[in-house]
């Protein structure tokens, strides 16, 4: 067998929603799926994300299903720090869409992640920055 990717998932039972952080070569995809969406699919622009303090901007876009968005985000330890360690994140897609989510207890989902990415990269996955990978994760909530 080959090791072929990384990344987890979290479900919200009450509204049927997902969030998702999927490891690339050049970074990573945030996956968002809210089943009350339809979007058009393709580029729709730049996300404005917001987790704890830290904030950025990314490309967003939807593929496939119209009520999922990928949004990129490349190596990035204070993303991925802000992840671990904040409660809640919102994202602010350019069509006006608004997404929350509570982020308590992802700081072990983040050093699980932290551990396969290191994993991936020596058994022949990709390259990749830092991004989590290779240092000594994140520190628990």
């Amino acid at each position: 067998g080959v090791f072929s990717h990384c990344g987890v998932d979290t479900y919200y039972h009450s509204t049927g929603r997902e969030l998702g952080l999927q490891v690339r070569d050049w970074g990573f995809d945030m996956v968002l799926l809210d089943p009350r969406w339809s979007l058009p699919q393709g580029q729709i622009g730049s996300a404005y994300i917001q987790v704890g303090r830290y904030t950025t901007y990314a490309p967003a876009e939807v593929s496939g299903a119209p009520d999922t968005v990928y949004i990129e985000i490349g190596w990035n330890d204070a993303f991925l720090n802000a992840f671990a360690l904040s409660q809640r994140m919102s994202v602010q897609l350019p069509t006006g869409t608004y997404w929350e989510a509570d982020l308590t207890g992802t700081a072990r989902l983040v050093d699980l992640l932290d551990d396969c990415i290191r994993t991936y990269r020596d058994y022949g996955g990709g390259g990749g920055g830092g991004g989590g990978g290779g240092g000594g994760g994140v520190a628990p909530k």
